[in-house]
């Protein structure tokens, strides 16, 4: 039964199962057991292997190795890189927090850490022209898609600064897997088949200095990481990773709806990408002709920006108390409250229609109070 407040269902915009896949035990079949047991360094299934190219493939890599999580595979990335070298590491300043534990571990091994904001290529060329040192190396840590901007981040720009100074480029592609894809248009903003950012950019990723680094779990509901590359860093990476000594491989339930996805991928991942993009183009038209201020990008996060603290929380409380869960944020560089709305191929227009209706109520009740 649907959860509710009162008589009143819950509706839910919090969810990052963005194309509404699930993957129900009867859609990915059984199981003779849950976990091998063992390290994954030391015993992977043949269908760990297939499932980490298929998806490294899908995302325009040579080869890829799944995870449990992306935690694990940016603690034995950075810390790999900042054993084997000299590093300098810059991040994004809103990457996700996942990357901390490597950072720390990175700063053990003497590597120095340096922030520049989401997207600033300018700056971040700048910053590293002025700290980079005679014999060190680069490690640029980014997201894919900068969900605070609503744009893609100019990884280009990136590759060529690391391409420059021998460095690396290290990308969370986790917003962007499932959503962005091949040849963008203006009819199909999101591109075709959902393989990420670099796909997006249309990027050739056949170089070991760019390692992407995503979790399946929003784009396609599978609690699965991939860390994608070319074939010696990944051949590398098993033969040098700690975690994977500590780890066993994921799970058998998701690793076989890590391949259930793109089964479900194939068969109808386009229609609902496009059924995804016709509800966050409707819920935008029906907030336009009012004074509630959305971020102007097409990506399932929609940010409602440009209010003061005040309404923002307000809204969220009222919102609440009407059965509606969305999101109160942060925003990363001065710390002020947004609201985030998690659009889903699987919300209904009524759905939609009702949480639009339940801000504007509000914002018109609120604004005749100030």
């Amino acid at each position: 039964m649907p959860a509710r407040v009162g008589n009143e269902e819950v509706i839910d915009f919090t969810s990052s199962l963005y194309l509404g896949f699930k993957h129900p035990s009867w859609e990915i079949g059984s199981w003779n057991s849950i976990t091998t047991g063992k390290p994954a360094a030391l015993f992977e299934r043949p269908i760990d292997k297939m499932v980490g190219h298929s998806w490294s493939r899908l995302q325009g890599f040579e080869a890829g190795v799944i995870s449990k999580s992306t935690q694990l595979l940016f603690w034995d990335v950075i810390n790999l890189l900042s054993q084997k070298r000299r590093i300098l590491i810059y991040k994004d300043l809103s990457i996700y927090p996942v990357v901390k534990a490597g950072l720390a571990s990175a700063a053990h091994n003497g590597a120095h850490i340096y922030s520049f904001k989401p997207g600033d290529l300018r700056g971040l060329k700048n910053l590293i022209r002025s700290t980079l040192k005679v014999g060190f190396q680069p490690v640029i840590l980014s997201e894919g898609w900068l969900v605070e901007k609503g744009c893609v981040a100019p990884l280009n720009g990136y590759y060529y600064l690391v391409r420059t100074y021998g460095g690396y480029l290290v990308v969370d592609d986790t917003q962007a897997l499932g959503v962005l894809g091949k040849n963008p248009s203006r009819s199909n903003p999101y591109g075709h088949f959902g393989g990420g950012t670099f796909q997006y950019l249309g990027m050739k990723c056949s170089a070991e200095r760019i390692i992407s680094i995503s979790s399946m779990a929003k784009g396609f509901g599978v609690p699965v990481a991939i860390m994608s590359s070319n074939y010696n860093w990944i051949k590398a990476f098993l033969r040098l990773s700690q975690t994977r000594v500590h780890n066993s491989s994921p799970g058998a339930a998701e690793v076989l709806a890590a391949q259930n996805a793109r089964k479900q991928n194939r068969a109808m991942g386009e229609s609902r990408r496009r059924h995804l993009l016709k509800n966050i183009f409707y819920f935008k038209e029906t907030l336009r002709e009012t004074s509630v201020d959305l971020e102007e990008h097409f990506f399932p996060v929609q940010i409602l920006k440009n209010h003061s603290a005040d309404y923002l929380v307000r809204l969220y409380h009222s919102l609440t108390k009407l059965g509606f869960k969305v999101l109160l944020l942060r925003k990363y560089a001065n710390r002020s409250p947004v609201i985030g709305v998690c659009i889903s191929s699987a919300h209904t227009t009524n759905q939609i229609t009702r949480l639009s209706e339940a801000i504007i109520g509000f914002t018109k009740s609120h604004y005749q109070k100030v």
